[in-house]
């Protein structure tokens, strides 16, 4: 009965976790290097232009360029 009442104790702190944990889990990652920097995402919605169900590039930037040279209408760069 022990040995129930542990695994049942121990899942339920492993889904709290696990739970608690989503919250902070991040959609894009951000690369620079030199004159560049990458903004790449998941699946998510991003920006007002980079629809869900689309991944990859969303941002990319050179260091002498105002905006991104990214293209977000033709889903390209």
């Amino acid at each position: 009965m022990k040995s129930f009442f542990r695994k049942e104790i121990i899942a339920f702190c492993i889904f709290n976790l696990i739970f608690h944990l989503q919250g902070f889990a991040q959609n894009t990652v951000t690369l620079e290097k030199g004159d560049l920097k990458a903004v790449f995402v998941d699946n998510s919605a991003y920006g007002d232009y980079h629809y869900k169900g689309y991944n990859g590039i969303a941002e990319l930037y050179h260091i002498k360029q105002d905006s991104t040279i990214f293209v977000p209408a033709f889903s390209g760069v």
